[in-house]
């Protein structure tokens, strides 16, 4: 769903955290679900409550500072860091930014950077509480096991008289299933007061949950969402989790655009993918990342598909890899273990089994036979190779990149072509045969 109406909130995204729990030495809010990072989840959500990421802030530890990925996605969404030297909590983190934000907006949304899968409708369901009165808004989910979780105590008219730690409870608040996700939309003023006003604890911490028993007088409300929208990422099985959430997310989606997906729970779809109507994906089957698919293309059994664009009609497997940078032009037809790499493939082209195009033009209509290898590496660059219109290559044809065959040549089954061939040429290039009478070596 897209966002109704933008508010512009100063969004504040809290990924300060170690993440020990991963056991990686791979920064917590960079491991991937869907082959994407966990923070441009949040990044994205982010753009789409404000107009881009101009307004959004992201708080981090000098691992990340140091992170070249993580330089690299804050220059992509053009967004601000800040450093929390300490871990000394939420609340801090939250002081951190808004004492390094030159000018914070009427309403500051909270974030978390291992939480990737807020929708924007919960968010318009916050803002729509603040517009009804509310000067605190928390995002509450049901759990089904709410132990380890903050409890929710509220009461009728989803006003929230406190949160409640684990270490904390009652026996009849451990009961309690609504839980505090740690998402946030508050009024600026309610949360500048807190921060001026909080005291840390005893380990000289201090936590945002505490914003609803230290703002008197100030309405606090609660929205509730899935349990899976708000799922935080901080160890290895939860990770597990989230991919099976966010692949089924995938299907639906791409369903709903109309294409049928024959037995998905076997195959594996990047979040970025794009799929028209009318496409068929048969089972096992991997769809990676910049991946476009047009139109009726047919993508068989145990292709393996990343980087590259299908064109309508077009059939790819099985067996077959699409790999970065490749389009394959409508009708052309990639079959059983055929490999295509950094190129583009017109229209009606058949390159049906066993071959490996790299770095070249294929024209319309050209025929690739079996066997056939672009061999456009010379041991230190590429070299591209272009085949022009209503060609015909021969099985078992290696040709030595860089060269050009125009339009109508006929390449003669086992040549390898190392010069250009001209339009409605017949290349032959293979050693003769010579037969030895009587000289086999069987008795």
């Amino acid at each position: 769903m897209i966002m109704q109406a933008k508010f512009e909130p100063t969004i504040i995204i809290l990924s300060a955290g170690n993440g020990e729990r991963m056991n990686s030495s791979t920064p917590k809010v960079l491991h991937e679900v869907a082959q994407q990072a966990l923070i441009k989840y949040v990044l994205e959500l982010s753009g789409k409550v404000n107009s881009g990421c101009a307004n959004a802030h992201i708080v981090i530890n000098r691992e990340l500072e140091g992170n070249k990925q993580f330089q690299e996605i804050c220059k992509q969404y053009q967004v601000k860091t800040i450093i929390q030297q300490e871990r000394l909590g939420t609340g801090d983190a939250v002081k951190t930014a808004c004492d390094s934000i030159d000018a914070l907006r009427d309403l500051v949304l909270i974030l978390y950077g291992d939480t990737p899968f807020i929708k924007p409708s919960s968010i318009n369901a916050m803002a729509e509480q603040i517009e009804k009165g509310a000067d605190i808004v928390i995002i509450g989910f049901n759990a089904q096991n709410p132990t380890g979780y903050g409890r929710i105590v509220s009461t009728d008219g989803n006003r929230v008289e406190a949160i409640v730690e684990e270490n904390e409870t009652t026996e009849v608040q451990k009961s309690i299933r609504l839980c505090n996700s740690g998402i946030l939309l508050v009024k600026k003023d309610v949360l500048l007061d807190f921060l001026v006003n909080a005291k840390y604890n005893r380990d000289k911490e201090f936590y945002l949950t505490d914003i609803v028993g230290c703002t008197k007088n100030k309405i606090c409300t609660y929205i509730v969402a899935d349990e899976e929208e708000v799922m935080g990422i901080n160890d290895r099985k939860q990770l597990y989790v989230a991919e099976k959430y966010m692949q089924k997310v995938i299907v639906e989606k791409m369903i709903e655009l109309g294409g049928t997906i024959i037995k998905p729970e076997t195959s594996y779809f990047a979040a970025d993918i794009l799929i028209s109507r009318d496409v068929v994906i048969y089972p096992n089957v991997f769809i990676g990342k910049d991946t476009v698919i047009k139109s009726h293309a047919r993508i068989h059994s145990f292709s393996h598909i990343e980087g590259g664009c299908i064109d309508e009609h077009a059939i790819i497997g099985p067996f077959a890899r699409i790999r970065p940078n490749t389009q394959i032009g409508s009708k052309s037809k990639i079959g059983n273990f055929v490999e295509v790499k950094n190129s583009t493939i017109m229209e009606g082209v058949k390159a049906g089994h066993l071959s490996y195009i790299g770095d070249a033009t294929i024209d319309n209509d050209v025929n690739i036979g079996a066997g056939t290898v672009f061999c456009n590496y010379d041991g230190s660059k590429k070299h591209h190779s272009k085949v022009g219109e209503k060609s015909f290559i021969g099985s078992n044809t290696s040709i030595i990149s860089p060269v050009i065959i125009k339009n109508k040549a006929t390449i003669a089954a086992g040549s390898v072509i190392t010069k250009d061939v001209d339009e409605n040429d017949l290349a032959v290039a293979r050693a003769r045969q010579l037969n030895i009478k009587n000289k086999s070596k069987i008795k």
